[in-house]
Parts: C-alpha cells; sequence; structure tokens
C-alpha cells in the first residue's frame, strides 16, 4: 500500500511538472537588435524553374556531365623492392627525446623572482578598455 501511494504521488508530481513547463510564457524571447536581423528577399519562381525541358530524364545542353578518370594500378604499386626489401624505401620510425629536467625549471629565480614576474607583466598589458557612447546608449539596448 505504502509503494503505490509513493508511485501515485511521484506520477502526479511528474504530470504536475509537465503541465506548469508547457504553460505559455510571454516576453522569455530574446530581443534582437534591429541591425541585426537578416533581410531577405523574397523567393520568386522562374521560368527555367518549371520547365518540364529542364528536368526531363534527358541531359539538358547546359548540364555537364563530369567524369573521373578511371584509377589504373602501376607498376610502382605491384614492386615487392618498394614495400619488403629495401630498407631505403621502409617507413623510419621516429624516436622522441625522453623528457628530462632543465636548469631553468628548478632554478629558484625563475619562479621566486619579482623582477621575473614584472618582466612578464610589462610584456603582456593590454590597453585600457574605454566606455563608448553606444554601449550606454538607451535606444541601442531598448528596442
Amino acid at each position: 500500500m505504502k509503494t503505490r501511494m509513493k508511485q501515485l504521488a511521484t506520477g502526479t508530481f511528474l504530470a504536475l511538472l509537465l503541465v506548469v513547463g508547457n504553460v505559455k510564457a510571454e516576453g522569455t524571447e530574446a530581443k534582437v537588435s534591429a541591425s541585426l536581423e537578416a533581410i531577405e528577399t523574397k523567393l520568386s519562381l522562374e521560368n527555367w524553374m518549371t520547365d518540364e525541358r529542364v528536368w526531363s530524364e534527358k541531359p539538358a545542353a547546359w548540364m555537364v556531365n563530369e567524369s573521373e578518370t578511371n584509377l589504373n594500378v602501376e607498376n610502382w604499386m605491384m614492386d615487392e623492392n618498394i614495400w619488403y626489401e629495401n630498407p631505403a624505401n621502409a617507413m623510419v620510425n621516429e624516436t622522441e627525446e625522453e623528457l628530462s629536467m632543465e636548469n631553468w625549471m628548478t632554478d629558484e629565480n625563475t619562479w621566486n623572482s619579482t623582477s621575473a614576474i614584472n618582466n612578464t607583466l610589462e610584456t603582456e598589458k593590454e590597453a585600457n578598455l574605454k566606455i563608448e557612447s553606444w554601449m550606454t546608449a538607451e535606444n541601442v539596448w531598448n528596442r
């Protein structure tokens, strides 16, 4: 009996959530500035779009059938010396150096020095941001 009551309560709660979640809310759309809206021209039918000769089964004169050249097996593709016996043509396995600690990584002057930090900050300075008139204009934001 207790389980049935919990199931009934859970079902009722979920149904209530679905009903409340589907209520039509107004004013939730994002406002888009009129200057950012895309203006599209109206579509219109042209004669060639409805001309039966253009869309018939036979290719029209203005349609070009593109064809690719056939792929052929060339001699070098079948040459066993290239793939098995000739080490000069074999693929080279690259090896990388092992990671190692370098002096600058463990140098206390590098990490604790305020001069090093100040030098870094001086090279990475950006121009100060300024408030421009369009940023505070009411007619830009209240459309």
